[in-house]
């Protein structure tokens, strides 16, 4: 190819782009996203606390302290990796 037809071609998919496009906007939830993980972070310490002054209690209090710990301190590390991984 020649370079008019190279710079043709360029137009042409340019145009396409321009008229054939369009605009992606964030999530509603994204504007939230700094608050939520603040939120699953205190939840995930204030869970592990709990758990570890509740081990002498019964085992399914225990267990249910430490299953919402493990699940909040997931989330909060997969909403912290999100946050920090768009915005540094």
């Amino acid at each position: 190819m020649s370079f008019i037809e190279n710079k043709i071609k360029y137009i042409d998919l340019i145009t396409d782009f321009q008229q054939n496009s369009e605009q992606i906007l964030p999530s509603k939830l994204s504007q939230y996203q700094l608050l939520i993980t603040l939120i699953l972070a205190l939840l995930s310490f204030a869970s592990v606390a709990l758990t570890l002054i509740n081990r002498k209690a019964n085992f399914a209090t225990y267990l249910t302290s430490a299953s919402v710990a493990s699940v909040s301190i997931a989330l909060t590390s997969i909403y912290a990796c999100n946050f920090f991984g768009v915005y540094i």
